[in-house]
């Protein structure tokens, strides 16, 4: 019995370098996307409010406290960034293989979602009142 040697190239096992290409600039995407959504979510938890001015003093006094129930927003950021730093990792790994699949361009997918995710449950934290 003969066995046919396996073609190692590319396009004979359906793999192309271009979903590599696309999980590393996805995954680049998915962080600068999860630093933008990791901001919100720190503007959101800041509270500032203006107090009268003290006796003598022309100038009101402004003050910041920290929402630290907003921060839960950060809570899915940090997976997100993650997955987009395994989707980075698994681009370089399917570039110098070349035997990357679609599916690694998931990871950086599911890393926008989870970045997404951040803000929205920062904003529906309530935020209290002075």
């Amino acid at each position: 019995m003969s066995v046919m040697p396996r073609d190692p190239s590319p396009a004979a096992s359906g793999c192309s370098p271009r979903s590599a290409v696309a999980a590393i600039a996805v995954s680049a995407v998915a962080v600068a996307f999860a630093g933008l959504a990791a901001y919100v979510v720190w503007d959101a938890a800041v509270i500032t409010y203006q107090l009268p001015p003290g006796p003598g003093t022309p100038d009101p006094n402004i003050h910041q406290d920290l929402n630290v129930r907003a921060l839960v927003g950060l809570a899915p950021i940090v997976p997100g960034v993650l997955l987009a730093l395994c989707g980075i990792a698994l681009g370089i790994r399917g570039l110098r293989r070349r035997d990357s699949r679609w599916r690694v361009v998931l990871f950086p997918v599911a890393a926008v979602l989870l970045a997404a995710l951040g803000p929205v449950l920062a904003l529906m934290v309530e935020t209290p009142t002075y």
